[in-house]
């Protein structure tokens, strides 16, 4: 739902924390969930300018509806859905992010092609909320435990998981059945 940018955004956010730092190995730093890569995109697509040190944080909430919310049409989504697909788009990339919602709800072949279009929703809207979650955190985990980083990272992964599996039906509200564990 559209008004659920901010809300996810602060969920996003809680998890993810305001701070800049580089994962191990790596040369480029990550600031409110944004690298600087997605950053420099972002100011080469006109969506954002300047430099991403001492930019204000409404600039990384303008990247993040841009560049993850809007391409995943999280608007469109069932509440809860929207932050569960929009905290996957922003960890593992918009094209990963659909195809595997798309795998998710059912679609095969040529239908998982990585865009959220009107028959990707339309599948969406055929199943309860609180199992599309579960159904999203379960191939998750099995994705995340395929990666060679698994053994470094894994506990934070599940953390990650199992927070935005929570908060995502806390976004759906009192009627939420529990999402199970993957």
């Amino acid at each position: 739902m559209q008004a659920n940018f901010d809300k996810a955004l602060k969920a996003f956010w809680a998890f993810d924390g305001a701070k800049q730092d580089a994962a191990p190995g790596e040369t480029f730093a990550t600031s409110y969930g944004v690298t600087e890569m997605t950053w420099n995109n972002a100011v080469d697509n006109g969506i954002v300018s300047g430099d991403m040190d001492g930019a204000p944080v409404s600039d990384y909430a303008t990247v993040l509806r841009a560049m993850f919310w809007n391409v995943m049409a999280c608007d469109a989504l069932p509440s809860g859905v929207d932050l569960f697909v929009f905290n996957d788009a922003c960890l593992a990339g918009t094209g990963h992010t659909a195809r595997l919602l798309q795998r998710c709800v059912g679609l095969t072949g040529d239908d998982v092609d990585g865009q959220i279009g009107p028959q990707t929703l339309h599948a969406v809207a055929t199943i309860r909320p609180a199992d599309l979650i579960a159904r999203l955190r379960s191939a998750d985990i099995s994705f995340l435990s395929a990666l060679h980083t698994w053994p470094l990272y894994h506990n934070g992964w599940t953390r990650r998981e199992a927070y935005m599996a929570s908060a995502a039906l806390m976004l759906m509200g009192p009627d939420a059945a529990p999402v199970k564990t993957a």
